[in-house]
């Protein structure tokens, strides 16, 4: 399938965001706020298809989201990414495209003694292109 494996990049990182260490105050309140360390995993793929001088990068990623915060059961927020993404390299254009899809729930605070499940569902597309004048 793969005419070229030097075409391909995998990639895989892990970023740290340790707000655990981080002391947070609601001001004019002496409660102190104690968040969860956001740590978080990516991982995407990219292909390079060529024709003649022309090149189509195309890509699909996730990653996880968390977030500081915790829901009414104690848990930590967190969310999942899936991406995708096609470019299109013709000389000196430059487009490109790509979507984000987030989704995850948490437990809110309870009404009339149950809990409010909330569920996120995200949809981003980005669009871009380059114009190099010049060389």
């Amino acid at each position: 399938i793969l005419s070229n494996p030097n075409n391909v990049t995998l990639a895989a990182d892990y970023r740290s965001r340790p707000w655990s260490n981080v002391e947070a105050r609601i001001e004019g309140d002496d409660v102190e706020m104690e968040l969860e360390d956001a740590n978080s995993f990516h991982v995407g793929l990219e292909y390079f298809a060529a024709a003649g001088d022309n090149v189509m990068p195309l890509r699909v990623g996730f990653y996880t989201a968390p977030t500081p915060d915790v829901d009414v059961n104690e848990d930590q927020i967190s969310f999942n990414v899936v991406t995708a993404g096609i470019g299109l390299i013709m000389g000196s254009v430059i487009l490109d495209g790509s979507f984000e899809y987030m989704f995850g729930s948490f437990v809110g605070d309870k009404v009339d003694n149950a809990d409010v499940d909330f569920n996120l569902s995200d949809f981003r597309i980005t669009v871009g292109g380059v114009i190099h004048f010049g060389k």
